[in-house]
């Protein structure tokens, strides 16, 4: 097994994941990216009146319901998808069918990180072994931009502080 200590802090998380295994072609491309929207994604200032302010904030979460629809109607054809088991600055594992050497190169696509915006990540396989659920994969991150690590660094602390939070209560 992978040595226990890590670079970056690590949280066991459920997150919905788009997985491709990249051909021998594609592996001198890699670079993370986020998928561009034709909008911007920054909200509004807050409106005076509360009333205004509630309707935005139903319209707005309307619309992102209707975008994760359409998210999940375009998935890529000969993606896995899968849900992650844990998630910090430097890699992610998850639970999957089949079984993924190490190695290979997989491109990962997530969509749920606060920013909403798909990202799509590489890693490569450092780990894989048989468990009762599946083969769990290890993938380290390749390629990996400051501000898409920073986003994931931040995600897995906004996480760390919502579980600290809920066992104080």
């Amino acid at each position: 097994m992978v040595d226990e200590r890590r670079e970056y802090a690590r949280i066991e998380v459920r997150l919905p994941l788009e997985i491709r295994r990249i051909p021998p072609e594609e592996k001198t491309i890699l670079l993370s990216k986020k998928e561009e929207l034709p909008f911007p994604t920054k909200l509004p200032p807050e409106v005076g009146d509360p009333a205004l302010t509630a309707w935005l904030r139903l319209i707005n979460t309307k619309l992102d319901t209707l975008l994760r629809l359409l998210e999940n109607k375009n998935r890529e054809e000969g993606a896995t998808y899968l849900t992650a088991k844990n998630l910090g600055g430097g890699g992610i594992s998850f639970v999957a069918d089949e079984e993924y050497k190490p190695g290979e190169i997989v491109q990962i696509k997530i969509g749920s990180l606060p920013s909403y915006v798909p990202r799509y990540l590489y890693g490569e396989v450092v780990q894989s072994g048989k468990t009762e659920e599946g083969y769990r994969t290890g993938v380290k991150f390749i390629e990996l931009d400051d501000a898409t690590r920073d986003e994931l660094i931040r995600f897995v602390f906004e996480k760390e502080r919502e579980i600290l939070r809920k066992s104080k209560e």
